[in-house]
């Protein structure tokens, strides 16, 4: 897979992404996909397969009113990619931890793409 090609494909998933559009999403990945969140070389959250990955997003998709994933800069690493981003939302529900809807955020991380197959193999969410 050409890198061109590894670009035009996160481009598409982050797109679907800030769209809340989850069948866009699941187009971009393997059917054994790999997410994970990781804070501060901790991973707090791992998904395995296309169908729990789903449920994820689906589940999570309205804890934002609003998000946006920007892309600072790829970086291609061999099979992986390091994608610097921005993520600047407002949420749209109460958390318990005393976030109230409304209340926006802004942070700055990484993503880290692999692929097999044209897809998606894994990701994972850094900060």
């Amino acid at each position: 897979m050409e890198n061109i090609d590894k670009e035009e494909l996160i481009y598409r998933y982050v797109e679907s992404y800030n769209a809340k559009d989850v069948d866009g999403m699941m187009k971009c990945v393997i059917e054994d996909v790999v997410f994970r969140n990781v804070a501060g070389n901790v991973v707090n959250m791992e998904v395995y397969g296309m169908t729990s990955l789903r449920e994820l997003a689906e589940k999570t998709k309205d804890l934002f009113r609003t998000r946006k994933q920007g892309i600072k800069k790829i970086d291609f690493q061999g099979d992986l990619v390091r994608v610097d981003i921005t993520f600047d939302a407002e949420f749209g529900i109460d958390l318990p931890n005393g976030v109230k809807a409304g209340d926006k955020m802004s942070v700055e991380g990484y993503t880290e793409f692999t692929f097999t197959d044209g897809l998606i193999s894994s990701i994972s969410d850094c900060a």
